[in-house]
């Protein structure tokens, strides 16, 4: 039989495992952080209408960084226009093209 304490890790380390790992830096550390490492990707991901949020996927790190508000930096920040936040990640990163995401908003 397993004990209390046990069980209550095994929930917590399967809880831990599901959850996507989301990185969150602010301007000033992503943009010297983009100028250090070649950035691959600059992304925009569509959340849902009016709601943007800006990544990078760096060569030498496996996950996204999103850019995270002035005051919660473990938030990603959320944008309300569209050209405003490809006009971030563009400057931000200094590549040729922005991808944008969906994120599957367009299923029926």
């Amino acid at each position: 039989m397993l004990s209390v304490g046990s069980e209550r890790s095994r929930r917590i380390t399967e809880r831990v495992r599901d959850k996507q790992i989301i990185l969150c830096a602010g301007h000033a550390f992503l943009s010297h952080l983009a100028k250090i490492t070649p950035v691959m990707r600059a992304t925009v991901w569509v959340l849902g209408p009016k709601r943007y949020h800006v990544s990078l996927r760096l060569k030498t790190h496996p996950h996204d960084w999103y850019v995270a508000t002035a005051r919660a930096t473990d938030r990603p920040r959320t944008f309300v226009r569209l050209d405003v936040a490809t006009q971030y990640a563009h400057r931000l990163s200094k590549t040729s093209t922005v991808v944008v995401e969906f994120n599957g908003l367009l299923r029926k």
